[in-house]
């Protein structure tokens, strides 16, 4: 079972899901996804091309830990095959529930800090959690912890996000008026408000970074 976004949702979550979940059903593991975000009141079934994966509702309570316990134990009900929680989300949010001790769990985690926050370096030395690392920094973050983690990256769906595509009939380059040896750094800003919050993404330290490195970049709200 994952716990992560439905893979039913555009998240960079929900997509990972989606990808994963396919690529299991294909190799005959039988898959479930404990949703915090993106299914609502009822269990369902999510079809891809090589079979059903379980989707379980969230729950009323904030990222829905709080069922994730109770959704395994059905899940893996009356099962022979070994079984195990992987999560797919901020680790920090998974202290509320204890629970999770009483599982074998992998946790695909997310560093986005620097250094490792306390609750996350809490997550990842439990003994019943084996952790993997996303992205090379958070691996070597988590080395100096003490912990040995993989690194696998995430994947990227080639049929929504590819390069070659074309800007009024010309390549980004030529648009933006870059020179090929230009260096271009692209990053996710939404600076969406999210309950109050008006600044996400450090996308204000990332710019600054940039103007200090004397590297170009433009203002994504020009070109939205």
């Amino acid at each position: 079972m994952w716990y992560s976004n439905s893979p039913d949702t555009k998240t960079g979550y929900g997509r990972q899901i989606d990808q994963l979940v396919t690529r299991m059903t294909r190799h005959g593991i039988r898959t479930a996804v404990h949703c915090n975000y993106g299914q609502e009141g009822e269990i369902r079934k999510y079809k891809t091309k090589h079979g059903d994966v379980t989707l379980y509702p969230k729950s009323y309570t904030g990222y829905s830990v709080d069922m994730t316990p109770v959704h395994y134990k059905h899940f893996t009900l009356n099962r022979d095959e070994p079984s195990m929680l992987m999560t797919l989300y901020d680790t920090w949010v998974l202290h509320q529930n204890k629970k999770f001790a009483e599982m074998e769990i992998h946790s695909w985690t997310p560093i986005d800090h620097s250094s490792v926050p306390l609750e996350v370096a809490s997550w990842i030395k439990k003994p019943n959690v084996k952790t993997i690392a996303m992205a090379p920094d958070g691996q070597r973050q988590m080395g100096r912890l003490g912990v040995e983690a993989p690194y696998i990256p995430h994947t990227i769906d080639t049929k929504v996000y590819k390069p070659g595509h074309k800007i009024d009939g010309v390549n980004p380059r030529e648009f933006f008026q870059l020179k090929e040896d230009d260096f271009i750094f692209g990053m996710v800003a939404a600076n969406k408000a999210n309950s109050g919050l008006v600044h996400r993404k450090a996308y204000a330290e990332n710019t600054g970074y940039l103007l200090v490195a004397e590297i170009k970049f433009f203002n994504p709200v020009q070109f939205s």
